[in-house]
């Protein structure tokens, strides 16, 4: 049986008591995976002011003042791993 993206959501990634596949949603994966690795890195004392420095560079780049609480996605900047 196959699942192609022309099936809804809600079908895909619901939950089976609710009649739903339960499909792991890949890009929610991926995002979580990349603020938790952000926050190891930021946590960790020999990677902390590495990331600090990274992350205000890119924020200067782009022109915004927080680079998380940004309303709408960023879409310029030269760093292209913290996008």
């Amino acid at each position: 049986m196959s699942y192609n993206q022309h099936w809804p959501k809600a079908l895909r990634y619901g939950n089976v008591n609710e009649m739903g596949l339960n499909i792991p949603n890949l890009y929610l994966e991926q995002f979580i995976f990349h603020i938790k690795n952000i926050q190891e890195l930021l946590l960790n004392d020999e990677t902390n002011i590495l990331m600090i420095n990274v992350l205000q560079m890119f924020q200067l780049s782009a022109g915004i003042k927080k680079i998380f609480r940004s309303p709408q996605p960023i879409t310029h900047g030269s760093s292209t791993w913290v996008k």
